[in-house]
Order: C-alpha cells, then sequence, then structure tokens
C-alpha cells in the first residue's frame, strides 16, 4: 500500500486504539507488579524508513533489540544483519495489513520486554503497540509539543531534536545522559568568533546583570554560585565603575540573593525597575550580562553587547545578533523548554552545569582606564 493510505488509516484508527491503549498500559502495569520479568531484551518500532535502521544499526545490535517495522524492509534489515527477531507488517494490500497487524498484535501482547522503543512519531497504532506487551519501560520519539499522549505514556520521550543521529537518540531513550550535540557546538563557536570579531570588549562604562525570567520556567535560570563567580571576576578589575542589577520587582526568585550580594562590594546596586526604566537601563548600558529573556532580545534590538547565557533554550530558536555572545553547553536535549510536559532529565537541567572556563569571556573585558 502507499504510504499514505497507510497514514490515512493510522489516523482513522486512532480515535479508537488510543483510548484502548492507554486502558491496556494501565492493566500490563498492574501484571508488571505481579510476573518476575527478568526478560532483559529491547523492542524497537519503526515502520517507514529503512534508513533510520541503517542510521541506528550500532545501538539496535549492540543490545540485540527485537524489531516492529513493515514487510517493505525485510531487505534491508536481512541484508544488513540488523536486529533480532523481527515482526513484519504486510502492507502489500488491506487485507494482508490487517492479518499481519492483528498477528502481531498477538504476539506482543503474550511478550515481556525491558524496553519497548517507538521511534514512529506520529502513529497511533505504533503507539497502542507500545502498550502491548509487559515492558518495564516505554519510551518513545515525539513531534509534539507538550503531548499529554506522550507524557501519559511514555517514562521518558525526547521531542526529536535537531541534527542528532538515530544512534545518538536510541541511546538517549534507553538511559539518558548529557550530551553535546557536536552540530550545534559548532554553530555556537561560529558565533562567539562573529561576535569577538565585530565587538570590542574595552570602554565598558556601565555593565547591567538581567538575571530574571517568567517564574513558570525556572530552568533556565543561572545558579546562584555562577553569578558569584561572574560577579567577582568583574569586581577584580579595579577600575569598574558599578554594576547595576535590575530586577522587575522585589518578589522575584532571586532578589534576596543579589541583594545580599551588596556586602561584597559598593559597587554592586540593585534596581527594582517599571518596564519603561527597564528598557532605558538596556538602552544606557555598554554591556548586557543576561540569561535568554527579553532583556536579551531588547538588546538586541538596540545593537547593545550582550553576554547571553543559555540553557533549556537555544541560541538560534528565536533570534541571535553578531552583539550577542552566546555561553552554551549546546546539548542534544536542549532547547527542552515549551516542548515537554516531563523534561528528559526530570528537571535536573545539566544544561545549567557550567565549567568555570564557561565564563572566561569576562576575564577579556576591558573598562575605562
Amino acid at each position: 500500500m502507499k504510504n499514505n493510505n497507510l497514514v490515512l488509516i493510522d489516523t482513522v484508527a486512532g480515535f479508537f486504539i488510543i483510548p484502548l491503549c492507554f486502558f491496556i498500559r494501565f492493566f500490563k502495569k498492574i501484571i508488571y507488579i505481579f510476573i518476575k520479568n527478568n526478560n532483559n531484551k529491547i523492542l524497537i518500532i519503526k515502520f517507514l524508513g529503512a534508513g533510520n535502521f541503517l542510521a541506528g544499526k550500532n545501538e539496535i545490535n549492540d543490545h540485540k533489540m527485537d524489531i516492529v517495522t513493515v514487510k517493505s524492509n525485510f531487505q534491508t534489515l536481512n541484508y544488513f544483519g540488523i536486529g533480532n527477531k523481527v515482526f513484519y507488517i504486510n502492507d502489500l494490500n488491506f487485507f494482508s495489513l490487517a492479518f499481519s497487524c492483528i498477528t502481531c498484535c498477538f504476539k506482543l501482547f503474550f511478550s515481556n520486554y525491558r524496553q519497548i522503543i517507538n521511534l514512529e512519531t506520529e502513529s497511533k497504532f505504533a503507539k497502542f503497540l507500545t502498550s502491548l506487551s509487559t515492558a518495564k519501560k516505554i519510551s518513545g520519539l515525539s513531534n509534539t509539543n507538550k503531548s499529554l499522549v506522550d507524557y501519559w505514556l511514555y517514562d521518558n520521550y525526547l521531542v526529536t531534536p535537531l541534527m542528532e543521529s538515530r544512534d545518538s537518540l536510541i541511546s538517549q531513550l534507553i538511559q539518558f545522559h548529557p550530551k553535546i550535540n557536536l552540530n550545534i557546538n559548532s554553530a555556537i563557536y561560529f558565533q562567539k568568533q562573529k561576535f569577538l570579531a565585530q565587538n570590542k570588549l574595552d570602554n565598558l562604562a556601565k555593565i547591567i546583570i538581567a538575571p530574571t525570567c517568567s517564574d513558570t520556567d525556572n530552568l533556565r535560570r543561572l545558579k546562584d554560585e555562577d553569578w558569584v563567580k561572574i560577579i567577582e571576576i568583574l569586581l577584580v578589575k579595579n577600575n569598574i565603575g558599578s554594576i547595576d542589577i535590575i530586577f522587575p520587582n522585589a518578589l522575584d526568585s532571586q532578589f534576596v540573593f543579589f541583594n545580599s550580594l551588596k556586602v561584597k562590594s559598593m559597587k554592586i546596586n540593585i534596581k527594582v525597575t517599571s518596564y519603561v526604566e527597564f528598557i532605558e537601563h538596556i538602552s544606557n548600558t555598554d554591556l548586557l550580562i543576561s540569561i535568554d529573556s527579553q532583556a536579551v532580545h531588547i538588546a538586541q534590538q538596540l545593537k547593545k553587547k550582550t553576554v547571553a547565557i543559555y540553557g533549556p533554550t537555544n541560541p538560534f530558536g528565536v533570534n541571535i545578533s553578531e552583539t550577542t555572545y552566546p555561553i552554551y553547553n549546546s546539548l542534544a536535549c536542549s532547547p527542552c523548554t515549551h516542548k515537554y510536559l516531563r523534561t528528559p532529565c526530570n528537571a535536573k537541567a545539566p544544561c545549567m552545569n557550567f565549567t568555570d572556563g564557561a565564563f572566561d569571556i569576562f576575564k577579556n573585558i576591558n573598562l575605562p582606564i
């Protein structure tokens, strides 16, 4: 059958099988409590796109994974020796499709796995298949931001990251671990070099720190101890005039901490501003230091030199100009803000764990004599 026909059937069937999927998932979870499942096998589900198996071959074979896929991928899997046991769905015509789907469901229902991984980001039927076997863990890829279905169905999932190989994605789904996306890291390096080539870090008489963001997204906030490191680097420079730290109000979650830093130096000023004053402060500064927030975007509009610290957001997600120097760990799981109801790291935010070397840019700042 043509792929478009499979998509149509899957969409229509999804209205019926997704509710059934959650019922079976709940039933299987109860069964798992009462049975001793020592099975260490992993099942991977991917219908369309034989190239996905070639790209993920190393992880699939290293873990001796079973596979659910369509019969048209038989030659690829057989020739390259990919997978352990393979459940084929015959998409030749509607009748062979129906028969092979029923047969596959029956076999999976009476099987046990340590983990099931679904790489079909859109398929309702693939999600249904994940619920059939008794499994300790169900994981998946998604194309949908903040999907309730994915949140309820999967124990862990990824909203498909950009420029990551299938091997890398499968590895992340088996067990999450912070991993640098080398492609994004290269783009960040290029952005830094562009900033340094076009912006001189001298005669910076006025420096502003804008540490705030929405209270609904505190994962992107820089840790207190990291702000201390940055401020201490700046205060070492004897000719620094002042460091103004601006807040929208005194109720901000980091206001008390920053207010306590005033004892470190008389050069630290804490200011609570109105929105208009907030913009005026940025327009009059020589350098803005901020996390990814509206302050950065205002500074870019005003062409102000900025050092912006990113974590669960992406420097290229909205806009980044030549006046902005990004500090970013370039993790494969980033950006996660606005994409997940449950982040891959379970809100541990390794993307906001910076080494001291990440702040070396501040050592290069030269102040007026």
